[in-house]
C-alpha cells in the first residue's frame, strides 16, 4: 500500500509539472512541432540486493547473479519546442541469478548420501515510461546534450526453476519450476548526447539511473521483492519525421 501511495504522489507531482510546462509553451507549440522515433539497446548494473540477502541466509549456499542485465527500448519523442520535449517509451529488462548448495544426509559417523541443489531465477520486466527531456543547446544543434526525468510503470515476471541431483545412494532427479507476475512503479533520471548523422537521423547515447520496484503493487508478506533499481547505459538511433 505504501508503494502505491508513493507512486500516486509522484505521478500527480510530475503530471502537474508537465501541465504547467504545456500551458507555458503554447506559443512555441503553434510554431514548432516535431516527432522523433527512437530505438536503443544497452546494458545496466542491477544489484538485486534483496535476493543477495535472501540467498545469503541459506546455509551452505553459493549465490551468483548476472553483473549486468540487458536493456532495449523503443519510443516516441514529442518536441514542445527546440529545448523541451516529452518522451514515451516501452522497453525490456532481463537479468538472472542462481544458487547452488550441498546437503549431506545421515549422521556424521555414517553418511548416507549427498544432494546437490541448484536454483535459477530469470527476471523480466516491460516498463512503460513517460519523461520530460531538456536540450540546453536546442534539439537542432549538431551535437545536442540532453537530460531528463520521469516515471515508469512496470509489468514484471519472475520465473523460477530448481533441481536436485542425488548421488547413487539416493538415485533420483527432482525438478520444480514456477513463475510469479506483478506490476510496479519506478522513477528515473538520465543524461545523454544526440549527434547528427543526417538531418533526419541521429545517434543517441544515454546514461540513466532509476529506482524501480518491479512488483511493488502485488508483493505479499514473506515474498522477496523483485526490483530493477540500477544504472544503465544505452545506445541507439533517432529518426526525425
Amino acid at each position: 500500500m505504501n508503494g502505491a501511495m508513493c507512486f500516486k504522489k509522484w505521478f500527480i507531482i510530475i503530471w502537474s509539472c508537465l501541465g504547467i510546462l504545456l500551458f507555458s509553451a503554447q506559443e512555441s507549440l503553434a510554431q514548432f512541432g516535431r516527432i522523433s522515433i527512437k530505438g536503443s539497446i544497452g546494458t545496466g548494473y542491477l544489484p538485486l540486493s534483496d535476493w543477495g540477502d535472501f540467498c545469503g541466509d541459506i546455509q551452505s549456499g553459493y549465490y551468483q547473479k548476472d553483473r549486468f542485465g540487458s536493456y532495449w527500448e523503443a519510443g516516441i519523442c514529442y518536441h514542445l519546442n527546440e529545448r523541451h520535449a516529452l518522451v514515451f517509451c516501452i522497453g525490456g529488462i532481463r537479468t538472472s541469478a542462481s544458487m547452488s548448495s550441498v546437503m549431506i544426509y545421515g549422521s556424521p559417523s555414517d553418511t548416507t548420501g549427498v544432494a546437490v541443489y541448484v536454483a535459477e531465477w530469470d527476471f523480466n520486466a516491460s516498463p512503460l515510461s513517460l519523461s520530460y527531456q531538456f536540450h540546453p543547446l536546442g534539439v537542432n544543434n549538431t551535437n545536442s546534450p540532453f537530460f531528463g526525468a520521469g516515471i515508469s510503470y512496470f509489468i514484471s515476471k519472475l520465473e523460477f526453476k530448481s533441481f536436485a541431483v542425488y548421488d547413487p545412494l539416493f538415485f533420483g532427479l527432482f525438478n520444480e519450476q514456477g513463475s510469479r507476475e506483478g506490476k510496479g512503479y519506478g522513477v528515473h533520471a538520465y543524461l545523454g548526447l544526440q549527434a547528427e548523422i543526417t538531418p533526419h537521423v541521429h545517434f543517441i547515447s544515454r546514461l540513466r539511473g532509476q529506482y524501480a520496484d518491479g512488483m511493488g503493487f502485488t508483493d505479499k508478506k514473506g515474498n522477496i521483492k523483485v526490483e530493477f533499481t540500477g544504472i544503465d547505459l544505452t545506445f541507439g538511433v533517432s529518426w526525425k519525421l
